[in-house]
């Protein structure tokens, strides 16, 4: 799923620096909101949604977002343990910062972008 900006298609030069985002979140109403949200954002690009982050791992892989947004409290696993987990396999790989609660959002360094 790739959002762009709702009043028009994205531009190939701003699909290249879009800074890409994949969410995380258990609720669908979350995950649309904050995909709408974000959209609206020109310099942002939706690139996927995940329900938890057992569906997050794939598509971190996958799609190679620059951030992700996770929230905090989900059934199969919780945003900040799975944050652990991802920063033990990358541990210099991710930047945080906290969000509106109870999102957090998480950034790879500007090195990583293409």
């Amino acid at each position: 799923m790739i959002t762009a900006h709702p009043s028009s298609p994205p531009s190939a030069a701003s699909v290249l620096t879009a800074v890409r985002v994949l969410i995380v979140d258990d609720s669908a109403v979350v995950r649309q909101m904050l995909a709408h949200q974000l959209s609206r954002d020109r310099g942002i690009l939706v690139v996927g949604t995940a329900p938890d982050p057992f569906v997050a791992r794939d598509k971190i892989i996958e799609l190679k977002p620059d951030v992700l947004t996770l929230d905090i409290e989900m059934p199969r696993m919780d945003g900040i343990t799975f944050l652990r987990k991802l920063m033990a396999h990358h541990p210099s790989g991710w930047r945080q910062s906290s969000a509106a609660a109870p999102t957090w959002c998480c950034r790879f360094p500007t090195s990583r972008r293409r």
